[in-house]
């Protein structure tokens, strides 16, 4: 993926000069250019940006206007201040808006690009990788205690984001403007991507503070709650609950009595596991509650977006002597045991979906 760079400047003769002069640089960067302060920040909302650099004389918004801007907003952004007003004021405002480096017009292409390589290098210093599962690759950061910064670009809608890990626990996350937890739920709920590392890490306080599997379950299902489930599944549910929630005595269309719902695929009805668990010693019952559907998704979710594997069963216990096994059947099977009988149960109830 061709990374983006930003180049803010008023003088359409230097811009265009620029332009020409990097395009054989094309295979490893785009030039993105932006006339003035207020065209810049513009640009940073559509594109994912990994360098901007600013001239500090410009209308509306000036480049010290700018690169305040970037400095509260995209934090992580490298800047590099190449201007005309004189190698003191060019150095000092550099220095305190934190920017990379600084060239003093006029000044050589070749001074330029040897900026530009020298950001991008650093941005991926530890790697580029391409079609990644952004939950996976983050839980390999986790487990390596990796101490990174990794600039992602989501490979379906092209938007960009950055997370900050230190060791192995990530700290903040950004995508645009929205940062935080929030930024954590959007990258995470991305299906494929593509990476950039560098091996540092700027950030000292944790922003996050949560548990990196549970961060991804909720990305999983906030995703899935915007998703809408499939017509055929919709209407399968609806006639399981019309045709055996009357038999439960709960609601219809929330409960269903044991009866001849399947496992998808399988062939195997909740009926037959019935007969197949009770005669382990601590079941308790089995019924099918379409309630346990949402449930079911978020974990199905997360296993795919994750590379886990199948949802088989999957257990809860509610802190009282009684546990419930999750089968996800149509409408869901839940079954309840006691905490000692649940591991027996769990793998009768995979041998019958591999038809041992």
């Amino acid at each position: 993926m061709i990374r983006k760079v930003l180049f803010a400047d008023d003088d359409q003769i230097l811009r265009a000069a620029i332009a020409q002069r990097l395009e054989r640089h094309s295979d490893q960067f785009q030039l993105i250019t932006a006339v003035d302060g207020f065209d810049a920040v513009g640009n940073l909302k559509q594109h994912p940006v990994s360098l901007v650099i600013v001239d500090l004389v410009m209308p509306r918004m000036d480049g010290v206007s700018l690169i305040d801007h970037l400095r509260q907003t995209y934090p992580d952004l490298p800047i590099i201040v190449a201007s005309g007003i004189g190698d003191e004021k060019v150095a000092e405002v550099a220095s305190n808006g934190s920017a990379y480096g600084y060239l003093n017009k006029p000044f050589q292409a070749d001074d330029l690009v040897a900026l530009i390589e020298e950001v991008l290098h650093k941005e991926a210093e530890g790697g580029i990788m391409n079609e990644v599962s952004p939950p996976v690759f983050m839980q390999l950061m986790e487990i390596d205690a990796r101490t990174c910064t990794i600039r992602i670009v989501d490979n379906h809608s092209n938007q960009g984001g950055i997370l900050h890990f230190r060791q192995g626990e990530l700290y903040d996350a950004r995508v645009g403007e929205v940062s935080g937890m929030e930024a954590a739920h959007q990258i995470f709920s991305w299906d494929r991507a593509t990476i950039f590392i560098s091996n540092e890490c700027s950030k000292t306080e944790n922003r996050i503070n949560s548990n990196l599997g549970l961060i991804i379950m909720q990305a999983a299902g906030m995703k899935d709650e915007t998703e809408e489930r499939p017509e055929d599944y919709k209407e399968q549910e609806s006639i399981a609950s019309m045709s055996d929630g009357d038999d439960s005595g709960g609601e219809q269309g929330e409960m269903s009595s044991v009866g001849d719902t399947q496992v998808p695929g399988s062939g195997l009805t909740i009926e037959v596991l019935k007969k197949e668990l009770q005669s382990i010693e601590g079941f308790e019952e089995i019924s099918g509650d379409s309630r346990y559907q949402k449930f079911v998704d978020r974990l199905t979710r997360l296993g795919e977006a994750s590379d886990f594997g199948k949802l088989v069963t999957a257990t809860i216990d509610e802190g009282g002597t009684s546990w419930k096994i999750i089968v996800p059947t149509q409408p869901t099977a839940v079954i309840r045991a006691v905490s000692s009988a649940v591991s027996q149960i769990e793998i009768a109830v995979q041998k019958k979906l591999r038809g041992d």
